[in-house]
């Protein structure tokens, strides 16, 4: 991403693209939510109605925020460490269904052009 203004057209203006990423909800709202703004301390991991609580205009700093892909990478991750079993398992059957059912797509796809030896 450049320095301008984030426009549609850029990557990582969709919601849609960090659904397919599997980043969590409440790790992408804690992320944005700290983009341009800060609560005091040195806290990054907050819970929703703990940022809404703490919210407030002087706290939004002046300064254009930079998006960091890392630092959202390392937010979800921080979430998915915690995640209850029940849901962590919920989500990876998710991600690993949806991964199979590409492959199996993709693996036809080769078959049309690269059909087997008879």
């Amino acid at each position: 991403m450049g320095k301008g203004k984030m426009s549609k057209r850029d990557k990582g203006a969709l919601i849609e693209q960090y659904q397919r990423l599997s980043i969590l909800p409440e790790a992408l709202v804690n992320y944005l939510a700290l983009l341009g703004w800060n609560p005091g301390g040195d806290r990054e991991k907050m819970p929703i109605d703990e940022i809404i609580r703490l919210f407030d205009l002087p706290g939004i700093n002046q300064s254009n925020a930079r998006f960091d892909e890392k630092k959202l990478g390392h937010m979800n991750m921080s979430y998915l460490l915690e995640l209850p079993a029940h849901r962590y398992v919920a989500l990876a059957r998710g991600y690993f269904a949806g991964r199979a059912e590409f492959l199996e797509r993709r693996a036809d796809e080769l078959r049309k052009w690269n059909p087997p030896d008879r």
